[in-house]
């Protein structure tokens, strides 16, 4: 599995579970800048890492209903 494929899963997981920024997962899963890990999240997912974490009702839904293509 590349980056590509691990690292939205990663960033979803530390979203939930911790209250780092959305900058530091970013860099923390591999990313070089912040717009890069910003631009692949929402193409994963249709939402940014900061409008995900926001909207903690949906999240558990689409984690649990695989809404997401990761």
């Amino acid at each position: 599995m590349s980056l590509h494929e691990i690292a939205p899963k990663v960033g979803v997981s530390r979203l939930l579970t911790t209250v780092i920024n959305c900058t530091e997962i970013g860099y923390q899963i591999g990313y070089q800048s912040t717009s890069s890990f910003y631009n692949a999240f929402k193409r994963n997912t249709g939402l940014s890492p900061g409008q995900f974490r926001g909207n903690t009702e949906n999240q558990e839904l689409d984690v649990v209903g695989h809404k997401f293509q990761f």
